[in-house]
């Protein structure tokens, strides 16, 4: 199921999203098939951590942990029953910088035009992507 700003399929879920401080951002939620050996539907976690996700950058949220604490506090208080890898990346497009958390076996590839760009890794583990 597609819609505008999120959907998904099976276990999975993905979502992009924007707010007006010029972040735009998008996740995917693998969620673990496994749950469903004990009558749990995986795909409900993985498509309320997207969502808690989306609401986080829509609310204004621009770093990438910061949402992943939004999305944590908020499918705690659910009671929602799984788990999921997420990949996560937040692009400032006023500084022109990339954030980017994974959690679990996913990730992601990044592929740019500019040969002057550089990566470097802050001290809280968020991966940073700057082009010139």
């Amino acid at each position: 199921m597609n819609r505008k700003g999120m959907g998904h399929g099976g276990e999975d879920a993905y979502f992009y999203a924007s707010n007006s401080n010029g972040t735009w951002a998008l996740g995917v939620a693998d969620g673990v098939y496994e749950w469903r050996n004990v009558g749990i539907d995986p795909g409900i976690f993985s498509r309320q951590l997207v969502e808690y996700c989306r609401q986080a950058v829509e609310l204004g949220t621009i770093d990438v942990l910061r949402v992943l604490q939004f999305a944590s506090k908020h499918l705690k208080r659910s009671g929602a029953l799984g788990s999921s890898t997420i990949s996560l990346g937040i692009i400032d497009t006023i500084q022109g910088r990339l954030e980017a958390a994974t959690v679990g076996d996913s990730g992601f590839l990044v592929l740019g035009r500019s040969v002057d760009s550089y990566m470097a890794t802050t001290s809280r583990g968020k991966l940073l992507l700057r082009y010139r």
